[in-house]
């Protein structure tokens, strides 16, 4: 539960400076993490959860059921996308897995080994992402009367101070690039494993100063 608290208080400040919060933590607890985020936060800038169900390669020997082709790169790119798309500002928090976004408070987890495990029985997915285009088929119904103010932009009127005026060091590790290249015109926070790092609009990653 401390842990819980912690990670809310760091996405809560994040929200105050950035347009959109990219959260990734382990997907046996990302659906209640997520429930928790939908609850806490009282922000109406997008917060986007993603995680890895596939690692890179699981085994030592060929004889070993390893498998190639981890999906922790591509959910990261992704949810970074539909962060900086805005298209779920008002949803409040959103996990994105496998190109598919789902409401945190309708998403379970159905399966412990399946790739598509998380899904919204009876409503289904809010929508997905082929390649860089977001598709949102539907709101949750949080959003009725949620007004569109501040957003897209730093500074709107959710308490955004603006990210230029923070000091950074040290660059974004490995997926950096690849990340870094899908984003125009968003800044964003992606909190990964505790540590924040930030994308400007200009656009650079860091890690902010402790």
């Amino acid at each position: 539960m401390e842990q819980y608290r912690e990670l809310t208080a760091t996405v809560g400040l994040a929200l105050e400076e950035f347009d959109a919060v990219v959260v990734t933590t382990g997907t046996d607890t990302v659906e209640e993490f997520a429930y928790w985020l939908d609850l806490t936060m009282q922000n109406r800038k997008p917060v986007v959860l993603t995680g890895a169900l596939r690692p890179w390669a699981a085994g030592e020997t060929a004889g070993e059921a390893g498998v190639i082709g981890a999906d922790g790169p591509a959910n990261l790119l992704q949810a970074v996308r539909l962060g900086a798309s805005q298209k779920t500002f008002c949803f409040g928090t959103v996990l994105m897995l496998g190109d598919e976004i789902h409401a945190a408070r309708d998403v379970t987890k159905g399966n412990t080994t399946r790739n598509d495990t998380f899904v919204t029985p009876g409503l289904g997915a809010l929508g997905g992402i082929d390649g860089a285009s977001v598709h949102v088929q539907r709101a949750p119904a949080r959003v009725r009367g949620c007004a569109r103010r501040g957003a897209g932009r730093l500074g709107g009127r959710d308490g955004g101070r603006g990210s230029q005026q923070r000091q950074w060091r040290r660059g974004l590790p490995a997926l950096g690039a690849s990340v870094q290249a899908a984003l125009t015109a968003a800044a964003l926070a992606v909190l990964v494993g505790g540590t924040l790092y930030a994308l400007h609009r200009r656009p650079t990653w860091a890690v902010a100063e402790d």
